[in-house]
């Protein structure tokens, strides 16, 4: 049973090894893109499983089919990052990778924070007002 954990564990470190790589590293940016990344996930199949509240499915609870389709979102981010490694690379401009992650994890947040305010989670009133300027440009 110990070597099956250990295999998996090795697995899932070279798998993050290399996703991290193809990233342009395991910097501050990129950490905080699949911290935001998981939080929102997290938070996201909360508000359908507990509060029934899910902007994502049709009844507003828990939906397989959009938990999947947010997991193929989020590889999508990833992907975009990637891409914008290469073409980082192909300019030699770091900037576009870095404000990729930064656009990236902006956006994350937004979400999340929509996500803890349908939980009942209170929040700074600024970033209220901000999303709610947001949710009126987007409309």
């Amino acid at each position: 049973m110990r070597q099956i954990y250990h295999a998996i564990m090795a697995a899932i470190s070279v798998v993050a090894a290399i996703l991290f790589r193809s990233m342009g590293g395991a910097d501050k940016l990129s950490q905080a893109l699949v911290v935001a990344m998981a939080i929102d996930y997290a938070t996201g199949v909360a508000c359908a499983a507990i509060w029934h509240k899910s902007p994502k499915s049709k009844s507003g609870a828990l939906d397989s089919r959009a938990g999947l389709k947010g997991l193929f979102r989020k590889a999508g981010i990833i992907l975009c990052v990637i891409l914008s490694v290469r073409l980082a690379d192909l300019l030699t401009t770091p900037a576009i990778r870095d404000s990729t992650i930064i656009f990236f994890v902006i956006n994350e947040s937004i979400s999340i924070f929509e996500n803890l305010g349908i939980m009942g989670v209170p929040y700074p009133p600024a970033i209220k007002s901000a999303l709610d300027a947001l949710q009126e440009k987007s409309e």
